[in-house]
């Protein structure tokens, strides 16, 4: 138990923990498998309310953090990207 728990502290789902309650992600895994050269494994989204900004941004640079998220040092970033979701066009 204590092996586990102390992974559970250090980890991206601990380190997500914040942004459970308003954070939306969804992971869309690569299709033709995983390790392709000059290919993401996944790409993740996330959708927040304005009002949870702050909390996504939080979340965000935390788990970059690598003492508090030791898998980001095996993590490639990709590029981010930003912008605000229409009701309609």
């Amino acid at each position: 138990f204590a092996n586990r728990h102390n992974i559970w502290q250090r980890s991206h789902a601990r380190t997500a923990d914040a942004g459970v309650s308003s954070l939306y992600r969804r992971l869309f895994h690569n299709p033709d498998g995983y390790e392709r050269p000059g290919e993401y494994d996944f790409i993740t989204y996330f959708e927040c309310g304005d009002e949870h900004v702050g909390t996504f941004e939080g979340v965000h640079q935390a788990l970059r953090d690598t003492s508090r998220n030791p898998e980001w040092a095996f993590v490639v970033e990709g590029p981010l990207w930003r912008g605000t979701r229409l009701l309609r066009w």
